[in-house]
């Protein structure tokens, strides 16, 4: 959510491109695999609350026993306090947010409370919720003053966020840890916690190499990312954390799963070839390798993502490999 019908709400600069940016790795057959009739992008005005309140709870309720769902939110968060000053909800901010009052929010937002019972009551095997949000600060409900900043105010219970992750198969993975703010920058491309999400996503959080990625090697490589990457461009805090459960498999690595599966090597040599990368006796050499099951050096570095289409066409040479 970037932008805001309420002006009095701050716009974020890249929070409707971090989403089309999850999205499109979620329906890339190289990427999340997800089919796009089974996925849903929301950004700006097409995330207006009532749209997004009934998509929401129907794709929850909708899902079934072998289901495994993902679902990715980045824009403003708000708390609402409770007298003595804990927080027992909280909202996210759809795009006609109503900033008029604390009372309008709680009616226009995405209550926490609300989500908590939609995932509780799925019969989904897995559900995965990566919020890029926060709901620390410290007036009634004012903004953050700082550029780039998607948080708010107040002393911060995880509580709420706690009990939506705390049935088997759930993981809640916030953006920053409490009474931390989660920050957008030009020089990540977008939000700190999404950028580094993405590329997590794309196989870096797979540091065993056994090709799947699990929500906790998601949440350990977004801990140890975020947090230095924060203190050094903004110096100030931001630390993800992981609510709920983290041994289940979130997705599969897509750079090792190019050398196991051969559909997947031959369409990246097909796409290499379509763009003028690689010539048509590079890519049938190649094909040839992976029939074989054999993969030369500059093929696997090619296939695993460490080496793009173009440096392959460039040191690939087919007359040079060992029969």
């Amino acid at each position: 959510m970037g932008q805001y019908e309420d002006k009095t709400i701050p716009s974020l600069k890249f929070s409707a491109s971090d989403a089309k940016a999850i999205y499109t790795w979620l329906v890339d057959p190289f990427g999340g695999g997800v089919p796009k009739d089974r996925a849903l992008l929301m950004t700006n005005e097409q995330a207006r609350g009532t749209p997004m309140k009934v998509r929401l709870r129907d794709v929850l309720d909708q899902a079934g026993p072998e289901d495994e769902l993902f679902l990715f939110f980045t824009g403003h968060g708000v708390p609402r306090i409770k007298e003595g000053g804990a927080m027992d909800d909280g909202m996210l901010l759809p795009y006609d947010a109503d900033n008029r009052s604390t009372g309008a929010l709680e009616e226009s937002g995405v209550k926490l409370n609300d989500l908590k019972g939609w995932v509780n009551r799925s019969k989904a095997k897995t559900v995965f919720l990566a919020l890029d949000a926060c709901f620390s600060g410290t007036g009634e409900h004012s903004f953050s003053r700082l550029e780039g900043g998607k948080g708010f105010v107040v002393e911060e219970d995880r509580s709420i966020l706690k009990s939506i992750a705390s049935a088997p198969g759930r993981a809640l993975l916030a953006s920053s840890s409490a009474k931390q703010e989660s920050f957008e920058d030009k020089r990540w491309g977008g939000g700190l916690f999404a950028s580094f999400l993405l590329k997590a996503l794309q196989g870096e959080a797979d540091t065993n190499e056994d090709g799947i990625l699990t929500v906790a090697e998601v949440a350990s490589f977004l801990g140890k990312k975020v947090p230095s990457e924060a203190r050094k461009a903004r110096g100030k805090d931001q630390n993800p954390e992981l609510l709920g459960e983290g041994g289940f498999e979130l997705t599969y690595n897509p750079r090792l799963v190019a050398l196991a599966v051969p559909a997947i090597a031959e369409g990246k040599l097909k796409k290499a070839l379509a763009s003028g990368a690689i010539t048509f006796d590079q890519a049938t050499a190649a094909s040839q390798e992976i029939k074989g099951g054999k993969y030369s050096h500059v093929l696997r570095q090619f296939l695993v993502g460490k080496s793009d289409a173009k440096n392959f066409g460039v040191n690939y040479k087919p007359e040079e490999i060992e029969k």
